[in-house]
């Protein structure tokens, strides 16, 4: 697989703490703030998958709505994960229960299917 011109300078090993995947769960009637937000600051390549979520104020087995919440995930820089999470939190928070989480973890490395090149910069999208 080839390897971006990034990561070709920083070595054969790249720099593994330099990408980050960032997932959030949040309420349905929040998402097009939060993604007019991402949108705003620049991030891109974006994942959106709708949930049922259970946490601490559901029930996963009721017909109840207010379970529904929207999966948001994105592969970007270290250096933009905390600013991101906290627009993501910042705009997505009600203060009442069920308001959603975001997770913010080591990504290795990240590969392009089209291109077949592998990077572990994130800076194929910044």
């Amino acid at each position: 697989m080839k390897e971006t011109q990034a990561e070709e300078r920083a070595g054969p090993q790249g720099d593994r703490a330099s990408l980050r995947m960032l997932t959030a769960f949040i309420r349905l009637s929040t998402q097009e703030r939060v993604l007019q937000r991402l949108r705003d600051l620049g991030v891109s390549n974006i994942a959106i998958t709708y949930a049922k979520t259970y946490g601490e104020d559901k029930n996963f087995f009721a017909n109840d709505p207010s379970g529904e919440q929207v999966r948001l995930d994105t592969v970007l820089s270290a250096t933009r994960a905390d600013e991101i999470a906290g627009a993501i939190v910042a705009v997505a928070r009600t203060g009442a229960p069920g308001d959603g989480i975001v997770i913010v973890q080591l990504a290795e490395s990240l590969y392009l299917v089209r291109t077949g090149e592998r990077t572990t910069t994130g800076a194929f999208h910044e």
